[in-house]
Protein backbone atom coordinates (compact mmCIF):
# COMPACT_ATOMS: atom_id res chain seq x y z
CA UNK A 1 0.00 0.00 0.00
CA UNK A 2 2.97 2.30 1.05
CA UNK A 3 4.66 1.53 -2.82
CA UNK A 4 0.68 2.47 -4.09
CA UNK A 5 1.02 5.63 -2.19
CA UNK A 6 4.57 6.55 -3.11
CA UNK A 7 3.85 5.87 -6.42
CA UNK A 8 0.98 7.81 -6.98
CA UNK A 9 1.99 11.14 -5.07
CA UNK A 10 5.20 10.67 -7.17
CA UNK A 11 2.82 10.60 -10.53
CA UNK A 12 0.96 13.51 -8.74
CA UNK A 13 3.80 15.58 -8.61
CA UNK A 14 5.43 14.91 -11.51
CA UNK A 15 1.96 16.10 -13.17
CA UNK A 16 2.13 19.29 -11.45
CA UNK A 17 5.48 19.79 -11.64
CA UNK A 18 5.29 19.35 -15.84
CA UNK A 19 2.40 21.53 -15.57
CA UNK A 20 3.58 24.63 -14.04
CA UNK A 21 6.92 23.95 -15.99
CA UNK A 22 4.30 24.06 -19.01
CA UNK A 23 2.77 27.17 -18.04
CA UNK A 24 5.87 29.23 -17.25
CA UNK A 25 7.12 28.59 -20.76
CA UNK A 26 3.72 29.25 -22.49
CA UNK A 27 3.82 32.97 -20.34
CA UNK A 28 7.41 33.38 -21.37
CA UNK A 29 6.09 32.76 -25.32
CA UNK A 30 3.36 34.71 -25.19
CA UNK A 31 5.28 37.80 -23.68
CA UNK A 32 8.18 37.47 -26.46
CA UNK A 33 5.29 37.54 -28.58
CA UNK A 34 3.63 40.72 -27.37
CA UNK A 35 6.95 42.85 -27.61
CA UNK A 36 8.29 41.18 -30.70
CA UNK A 37 8.12 43.80 -33.30
CA UNK A 38 7.63 42.60 -37.35
CA UNK A 39 10.90 43.26 -39.38
CA UNK A 40 9.29 45.30 -42.33
CA UNK A 41 9.70 43.89 -45.75
CA UNK A 42 11.04 45.83 -47.95
CA UNK A 43 9.80 47.00 -51.33
CA UNK A 44 12.07 45.35 -54.20
CA UNK A 45 11.22 47.39 -57.43
CA UNK A 46 11.35 45.81 -60.45
CA UNK A 47 12.38 47.59 -63.81
CA UNK A 48 9.89 46.85 -66.81
CA UNK A 49 11.65 45.19 -69.35
CA UNK A 50 11.14 43.60 -72.36
CA UNK A 51 7.90 44.32 -74.99
CA UNK A 52 4.59 44.89 -74.38
CA UNK A 53 1.09 44.71 -76.41
CA UNK A 54 -1.14 47.59 -74.88
CA UNK A 55 -5.08 48.92 -75.98
CA UNK A 56 -6.68 52.00 -73.89
CA UNK A 57 -9.38 54.38 -74.67
CA UNK A 58 -9.90 57.71 -73.29
CA UNK A 59 -11.39 61.11 -73.81
CA UNK A 60 -9.55 63.78 -75.86
CA UNK A 61 -10.67 67.71 -74.35
CA UNK A 62 -11.33 70.65 -76.86
CA UNK A 63 -8.33 72.74 -75.26
CA UNK A 64 -6.19 70.02 -76.95
CA UNK A 65 -6.64 72.08 -80.45
CA UNK A 66 -5.76 69.77 -82.57
CA UNK A 67 -8.34 66.54 -81.32
CA UNK A 68 -11.50 66.40 -79.97
CA UNK A 69 -13.90 63.69 -79.02
CA UNK A 70 -13.63 59.74 -77.70
CA UNK A 71 -10.14 58.34 -78.67
CA UNK A 72 -8.45 54.44 -78.49
CA UNK A 73 -5.10 53.59 -79.27
CA UNK A 74 -3.10 49.75 -79.90
CA UNK A 75 0.29 49.25 -79.80
CA UNK A 76 3.20 47.95 -78.05
CA UNK A 77 5.99 49.98 -75.94
CA UNK A 78 9.53 48.46 -75.79
CA UNK A 79 11.59 49.06 -72.68
CA UNK A 80 15.32 48.31 -74.77
CA UNK A 81 17.52 49.54 -71.64
CA UNK A 82 16.84 51.02 -68.40
CA UNK A 83 15.11 54.43 -68.70
CA UNK A 84 14.67 54.22 -72.02
CA UNK A 85 11.61 53.50 -74.30
CA UNK A 86 10.28 52.98 -77.65
CA UNK A 87 7.35 51.74 -79.55
CA UNK A 88 4.53 52.35 -81.75
CA UNK A 89 0.87 52.33 -81.73
CA UNK A 90 -2.38 52.76 -83.98
CA UNK A 91 -4.77 55.73 -82.62
CA UNK A 92 -8.00 55.99 -83.96
CA UNK A 93 -9.36 59.74 -83.06
CA UNK A 94 -13.38 60.29 -83.18
CA UNK A 95 -12.81 63.58 -85.10
CA UNK A 96 -10.17 62.86 -88.04
CA UNK A 97 -9.87 58.74 -88.11
CA UNK A 98 -6.56 56.08 -88.05
CA UNK A 99 -3.26 57.83 -87.36
CA UNK A 100 0.36 55.62 -86.75
CA UNK A 101 2.63 56.37 -84.80
CA UNK A 102 5.95 55.91 -83.36
CA UNK A 103 7.71 57.38 -80.02
CA UNK A 104 10.53 57.10 -78.21
CA UNK A 105 11.02 58.18 -74.51
CA UNK A 106 12.07 57.54 -71.05
CA UNK A 107 10.80 56.55 -67.78
CA UNK A 108 11.51 56.82 -64.14
CA UNK A 109 11.21 54.16 -61.22
CA UNK A 110 8.74 55.45 -58.27
CA UNK A 111 9.50 54.23 -54.81
CA UNK A 112 5.93 52.66 -54.43
CA UNK A 113 6.96 50.69 -57.93
CA UNK A 114 4.83 52.71 -60.63
CA UNK A 115 6.99 54.23 -63.06
CA UNK A 116 6.27 57.62 -64.98
CA UNK A 117 6.94 57.57 -68.66
CA UNK A 118 7.26 60.27 -70.80
CA UNK A 119 6.77 59.55 -74.90
CA UNK A 120 7.80 61.91 -77.77
CA UNK A 121 5.87 60.43 -80.90
CA UNK A 122 6.98 61.22 -84.36
CA UNK A 123 4.10 63.86 -85.53
CA UNK A 124 5.49 65.99 -82.52
CA UNK A 125 3.53 65.38 -79.91
CA UNK A 126 4.45 64.36 -76.22
CA UNK A 127 2.55 62.56 -73.58
CA UNK A 128 3.11 61.61 -70.00
CA UNK A 129 1.69 58.07 -68.44
CA UNK A 130 1.86 56.57 -65.02
CA UNK A 131 2.71 52.81 -64.98
CA UNK A 132 1.84 50.61 -62.39
CA UNK A 133 3.51 47.44 -62.66
CA UNK A 134 2.23 43.61 -62.37
CA UNK A 135 3.35 40.31 -63.11
CA UNK A 136 4.33 40.78 -66.78
CA UNK A 137 1.78 43.30 -67.42
CA UNK A 138 0.70 46.84 -66.57
CA UNK A 139 -2.16 49.53 -66.02
CA UNK A 140 -1.55 53.39 -67.08
CA UNK A 141 -3.14 56.32 -66.76
CA UNK A 142 -2.36 59.28 -68.90
CA UNK A 143 -4.56 62.43 -67.16
CA UNK A 144 -3.22 66.38 -68.27
CA UNK A 145 -5.46 69.19 -69.87
CA UNK A 146 -5.38 67.88 -72.90
CA UNK A 147 -6.24 64.25 -72.26
CA UNK A 148 -7.81 61.23 -70.20
CA UNK A 149 -6.94 57.85 -71.12
CA UNK A 150 -6.74 53.97 -69.29
CA UNK A 151 -5.37 50.90 -70.58
CA UNK A 152 -3.98 48.13 -69.99
CA UNK A 153 -0.46 45.74 -71.30
CA UNK A 154 1.02 42.13 -71.34
CA UNK A 155 4.80 41.05 -71.81
CA UNK A 156 4.91 39.52 -75.06
CA UNK A 157 8.51 39.23 -74.89
CA UNK A 158 12.05 39.83 -72.59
Amino acid sequence: MKRIIAVSTFAVLGIVGFTLLLEQGTASFEAQARTAKPTPTPIVCTPPSGKYTYSADGQILPLNGSHTGVVAFAGYMEFTKPGSVKGSDTVNYADTGVEDRTYTGTYTMQADCSAQVTLNFNNGGSGTLSLYLGAGQFRFVQRDKYRVSAGSATRISN
